[in-house]
């Protein structure tokens, strides 16, 4: 018996839940799960437009930054990180989206719509909400103090970094990154530890693509450095990492479809 079954769980008619996979599986068609799900793939995300859609004129749409993901500003429509979506309430549903839950637009409905697919299920949400996420990254002490070693980390799939510049002399690391679909932008932050260099840090990015708890990534990195490193200053590498979104933490994944095939990062500098 696999380990999803052995986790199985009671739950609603229509839906199996399992718990080691934090995955919720619907079971029946889109119709018939509406009181469970309550269209929840037409709240939150963006639904974007082919560019044949947004010239059609059938659409409420708004031009959103990918990286800020509030109203566009730029003036050039070549912008990179510009992206045109359907409209959204005030609650981040379609503004299509009818009281009783279903599509006004249904028939025309965009492509990305028409594709879409839950069947494969979804992912939980984080146990802990968004509030205290932030507040967490945002407190390095507080992070250093609670972060438990079991805890999971995972790149960020949307983020490739590009390069790292370590920069001794002023106690000051550069990272160079590019979101996929987006621009470059680069970060800097301060008092990041002497013992380690610009080669260290890479190193350490890299081993943050697998299941590997925080407990053995610190194992690893240890006997790859020359100098010894404490764990505390180890929690101070990570907590740089994930202020600056390069990994994130599983607790806090967004709910996604399974079927979607995750974009593959590409973590080395160019």
């Amino acid at each position: 018996m696999s380990d999803a079954l052995k986790d199985h769980t009671k739950a609603p008619p229509g839906m199996s839940l399992f718990g080691r996979e934090r995955k919720l599986v619907f079971h029946g068609q889109c119709l018939e799960l509406l009181y469970l799900c309550e269209a929840a793939c037409c709240r939150k995300w963006d639904i974007e437009l082919t560019p044949r859609e947004q010239e059609s004129g059938l659409y409420k749409v708004e031009e959103i930054c990918r990286l800020t993901s509030e109203e566009c500003t730029r003036q050039s429509s070549a912008c990179g990180y510009r992206k045109v979506r359907l409209r959204m309430k005030a609650d981040k549903s379609c503004i299509y989206l009818r009281d009783d839950k279903r599509c006004s637009i249904y028939e025309t409905r965009p492509q990305v719509c028409a594709h879409f697919e839950c069947k494969a299920g979804w992912y939980l949400s984080g146990v802990v909400s968004t509030e205290e996420k932030s507040k967490e990254v945002s407190d390095k002490e507080d992070f250093i103090a609670k972060t438990p070693e079991g805890i999971i980390f995972i790149l960020h799939p949307l983020l490739r970094l590009q390069s790292i510049f370590y920069l001794k002399e002023k106690g000051e690391v550069i990272f160079i990154s590019k979101m996929i679909g987006g621009c470059m932008f680069g970060t800097i932050e301060r008092a990041v530890n002497q013992k380690v260099s610009e080669d260290d840090l890479l190193s350490l990015v890299g081993l943050f693509n697998g299941d590997d708890t925080l407990l053995s990534i610190y194992q690893q990195f240890r006997k790859r450095l020359k100098a010894d490193l404490e764990k505390k200053e180890f929690y101070e590498l990570v907590w740089i990492l994930l202020k600056n979104s390069i990994i994130l933490d599983s607790r806090f994944l967004l709910e996604g479809m399974l079927a979607r095939k995750k974009v593959s990062p590409d973590h080395s500098p160019k």
